[in-house]
């Protein structure tokens, strides 16, 4: 049977998985297993049960106040449906345990190329704030959510920084963006790679609205005035930006 691996090419506003082979393409387009424990289970099974289903692996550690506790499962998405594949991030020793009893087709997640910023974007991550939620609310959540990834062991808290532009404190106001800044230049590519991955996709507590996690896009510098953040219109002369 010819081995496959999952990986994720998420655009805005579509969220997309790609599934391929490995004779299709070389390892440097596929990326290695990730060694954080994000995993992708292959079933057509709802996330509830889904969910229930890792529960009962972890019922089966007499130890289980060792273990670090689900953070996240959710479905996985091609062009705007539903697929049979769902990302989750659980401990490792559960994941090890589900293989030997071969109790799902599950496999660790690799970041691909595609899932990387392109020339024209940062190498950090912007996300788009609900208007029906307070301040205070999303920084909660983001909060929340990046303490997840500090319990994995995926970031430590002095590695990142969460900015709100333009808020407002005194009225518990944002201005519906918020961007996370990763303080080391030279941090992997593949850890927030996941990090956009495991903020993306998931509901905003209390709404129905997804959370958009993408790539924070470079500023176009011109000749003698300010940044230009791509994607705004401007009357300036292509001549006179570089």
């Amino acid at each position: 049977m010819t081995k496959k691996i999952f990986f994720l090419l998420i655009l805005q506003p579509t969220r997309i998985l790609i599934h391929v082979n490995y004779k299709n393409m070389s390892s440097s387009h596929l990326g290695s297993p990730t060694i954080y424990p994000f995993y992708v289970i292959n079933s057509d099974e709802s996330i509830r049960t889904i969910h229930e289903n890792i529960q009962a692996e972890y019922d089966k550690f007499p130890n289980q106040d060792e273990l670090k506790e689900i953070v996240l499962v959710r479905c996985m998405w091609l062009k705007g449906k539903e697929t049979n594949y769902t990302l989750c991030v659980f401990d490792e020793n559960v994941y090890e345990q589900i293989l030997d009893s071969n109790s799902m087709d599950i496999e660790k997640c690799r970041v691909s190329m595609y899932n990387k910023p392109s020339e024209s974007q940062t190498r950090n991550l912007f996300v788009s704030l609900p208007r029906e939620l307070s301040l205070s609310d999303c920084m909660k959540i983001l909060d929340n959510l990046m303490s997840d990834l500090i319990l994995y062991e995926v970031w430590k808290k002095r590695d990142f920084n969460i900015v709100y532009p333009g808020r407002s404190r005194s009225d518990d106001m944002h201005t519906g963006k918020a961007h996370i800044y990763f303080e080391n230049k030279d941090e992997s590519i593949e850890k927030i790679a996941l990090t956009r991955m495991f903020i993306g996709g998931r509901e905003w507590e209390n709404t129905t609205r997804k959370i958009e996690c993408n790539w924070k896009r470079r500023n176009i510098r011109r000749k003698d005035g300010p940044n230009i953040p791509r994607g705004r219109t401007t009357n300036i002369p292509v001549k006179n930006i570089k």
